[in-house]
């Protein structure tokens, strides 16, 4: 699916604004062996004020699907034992999370 501007820019904002209460997933993160620094470096985010539409994700983690050309896609994974585990927006596909990794050199 391809995306318009303005949809580009409202996943962005999303991006965004639940990246800034990444704190908020502390608890959940280190059970995972994660620390909200290194959830910070993906742009990891809780829903926690959802935007227009994204009433149904509130509480969980957003997972920005980023590309070079700008966040594509985001979605969202239950943190306390939810069912389904992971949902996404209406009309995305599911793909590999941070792709980009394969493709730069470790030196």
């Amino acid at each position: 699916m391809r995306l318009s501007s303005s949809q580009r820019q409202f996943l962005l904002q999303a991006t965004q604004r639940y990246a800034s209460k990444i704190e908020l997933a502390k608890d959940y993160l280190e059970s995972r062996s994660l620390s909200v620094e290194e959830a910070s470096i993906f742009h990891l985010g809780v829903v926690d004020e959802p935007l227009p539409g994204h009433e149904p994700y509130k509480g969980r983690l957003a997972i920005p699907y980023i590309t070079p050309s700008g966040v594509v896609d985001i979605r969202f994974r239950g943190m306390h034992g939810e069912d389904p585990k992971y949902l996404g927006l209406v009309g995305s596909k599911t793909t590999m999370f941070n792709t980009q990794a394969c493709f730069v050199a470790d030196n």
